[in-house]
């Protein structure tokens, strides 16, 4: 999570094997859907 837009460093980690980025402001929901599809990744891996 982060409270800045997506930058060079963001996709930096995503192509280390960082998993999904939720941006400000923080959506209970989103943070809830990214967890999810994370978890599914694992499951499926």
């Amino acid at each position: 999570m982060s409270g800045f837009s997506e930058t060079e460093r963001v996709r930096e980690a995503h192509a280390l094997g960082a998993g999904s980025y939720v941006q400000k402001p923080y959506i209970l929901e989103r943070i809830g859907l990214a967890i999810r599809d994370e978890l599914i990744k694992e499951t499926h891996a």
